[in-house]
């Protein structure tokens, strides 16, 4: 009788021990799918340059359909030695009108809404071109997003006209 106790509680053992895996297995599952789920709902289109030898800019409009608001935090691209997020300002005051443009943090991107980026206003730089930026070709940027996580989009550089 005792054998048989002992072997009710090895199966019982293996048991709770083969639960735990399966649960562990679709925690992961699931944490991996809201993070694909997430970055689906964010979206980059019309991502545009302009030519430039050795800083230049990337406009781009952003889309969230998520129903949770979240932010442009960073973003990075192999062309460029640094990338920042700024923000263009215009200002009169009583010397005429002055522009100014400055890193920003962060941008919001609300909920069911969209940002876009375009001149006089929020834009990527790309600080120290690796190589100039040449009316017809196209290159990556990878936009970093609070929630969302990391989003790639193809940049085509136009003519100034």
């Amino acid at each position: 009788m005792r054998g048989e106790r002992a072997e009710v509680r090895g199966a019982a053992a293996k048991s709770v021990a083969m639960k735990r895996t399966i649960g562990f297995v679709l925690a992961w599952l699931l944490l991996s799918l809201t993070g694909t789920a997430a970055a689906a709902q964010i979206s980059v289109t019309n991502a545009w340059s302009r030519p430039a030898i050795d800083t230049g800019v990337v406009y781009a409009t952003v889309r969230n359909d998520a129903a949770k608001a979240d932010r442009l935090v960073g973003a990075k691209s192999p062309i460029a030695q640094h990338v920042e997020v700024h923000e263009s300002m215009s200002s009169s005051g009583p010397m005429g009108d002055m522009a100014s443009m400055h890193r920003v943090r962060f941008v919001a991107v609300p909920a069911h809404g969209r940002l876009v980026l375009g001149p006089g206003g929020y834009h990527i730089m790309l600080i120290g071109l690796k190589k100039p930026l040449k009316a017809g070709m196209r290159f990556p940027i990878e936009l970093d997003f609070a929630h969302a996580g990391p989003v790639t989009a193809r940049v085509a550089v136009h003519t100034m006209d």
